[in-house]
């Protein structure tokens, strides 16, 4: 036997059942339009994710862009600062071979101021010795002096000057 409560939802759902029938149309469109709506919030959703990759890819590129751009100063800097070093090492390498060919001049120039000095000491001593055998011979024989003529005088007096 049926229940009240079982014949009521009996009638209930035959009342919507030609309800939908009656309404069958509409109701075509209706899903149409919910279908249609839902495909184009899936669309523009999917246009936005697309779109958002494409922002991001771009700015990634001009990153990547900039960053290529960075490395090309990096390298044409250390170029430039390897060249400097490269030319200061070879001013260097020269002034060095100047200062050593210089320090080599100072001391053959030494040495011969030294040997300079030392024939110049030889030569006042044997001058000195020479001088005083003359004295000597001088006032062992003073008749032997002989006044110098002034051709002779006027010749010695210029070396002395």
């Amino acid at each position: 036997m049926l229940s009240f409560g079982a014949l009521f939802a009996t009638i209930k759902s035959a009342r919507w059942a030609v309800w939908l029938y009656e309404n069958r149309a509409w109701l075509k469109w209706a899903a149409v339009g919910i279908a249609f709506a839902a495909m184009t919030g899936l669309w523009r959703w999917e246009r936005h994710d697309r779109t958002a990759a494409q922002e991001t890819a771009e700015a990634a590129i001009v990153r990547l862009d900039l960053a290529r751009q960075d490395v090309a100063r990096w390298r044409q800097a250390s170029d430039l600062r390897d060249a400097a070093i490269t030319e200061l090492r070879a001013v260097l390498d020269q002034q060095s071979v100047a200062v050593e060919r210089w320090r080599l001049s100072s001391e053959r120039a030494d040495a011969a101021a030294r040997n300079a000095a030392e024939t110049d000491r030889r030569n006042r001593a044997a001058a000195d010795v020479r001088i005083q055998e003359l004295m000597e011979e001088v006032r062992a024989r003073p008749e032997a002096v002989r006044p110098l003529g002034p051709l002779v005088l006027n010749r010695v007096d210029g070396l002395f000057d």
